[in-house]
């Protein structure tokens, strides 16, 4: 997990100690050198169960130059995009809220 601030400046570097992505997320000092793979979660729409699956799928690879990762903000192309959280906690406490936000040119 990349955290950037409001001005997309690096704030910290995370990541997870299980071998499969999973386990206690821990800050790390990147080295040039290190690599890390991008982890993409897609809401995907199964037209077989006719329900909504979150999928992952591997991303890019990225390495540390020893230069800051950037990330760089873009418009969206206008449309109606649904944007929601979900969040589970550690006794297992499931929410999600999910409202539609309309981008016009």
């Amino acid at each position: 997990m990349i955290k950037f601030d409001g001005y997309f400046e690096l704030k910290s570097f995370w990541v997870f100690t299980g071998d499969d992505g999973t386990g206690a997320p821990r800050e790390v000092t990147l080295e040039v050198g290190d690599t890390f793979t991008v982890y993409q979660l897609w809401q995907e729409y199964n037209a077989d169960t006719e329900a909504w699956e979150f999928n992952y799928y591997l991303g890019d690879i990225l390495t540390f130059s020893g230069e800051p990762f950037t990330v760089v903000a873009y418009e969206a192309f206008p449309g109606i995009y649904e944007v929601g959280i979900s969040v589970e906690d550690y006794d297992g406490n499931y929410t999600e809220a999910f409202t539609d936000i309309t981008v016009v040119e």
